[in-house]
């Protein structure tokens, strides 16, 4: 566990990299972006008292995002050692885990019903015109 003070503007961790830390934000603000066509796609903002980068880390995928900061930030940055020994000695700190994790599920079911519900009516509407 170690805390990393981050300047605005400067890049934490990069999309493809490998994903041996996870953060948390005590103070100040970073994005999570992607790369599309060239073109920076803003996934969210996360802000103090949040946590951004578990699951590459539990998984042991590559980061499937990038982030910055958006103002001088402070960050505390885990592995997974240190992450586990969080939740022993802190309890609700991984219910804090569970829930950012199932909230984000959510959000990407969200975004996949909305999508599918576009991608139908696009089928419909090409159906009505042949």
């Amino acid at each position: 566990m170690r805390i990393l003070k981050v300047l605005k503007n400067q890049v934490i961790c990069q999309e493809g990299t490998p994903a041996d830390e996870m953060y948390v934000v005590r103070k100040g603000k970073i994005r999570v972006y992607k790369m599309m066509n060239a073109e920076l796609v803003e996934l969210g903002i996360i802000g103090a008292n949040d946590c951004v980068g578990e699951m590459s880390l539990f998984l042991g995928t590559k980061r499937t995002a990038s982030l910055d900061a958006l103002e001088d930030t402070e960050l505390l940055a885990l592995d997974k050692e240190s992450v586990f020994e969080q939740i022993k000695n802190d309890p609700d700190f991984g219910i804090m885990l569970i829930k950012k994790i199932s909230r984000r599920l959510t959000d990407a079911h969200k975004i996949i019903a909305k999508l599918e519900g576009e991608k139908k009516s696009l089928e419909v509407l090409c159906q009505m015109r042949s």
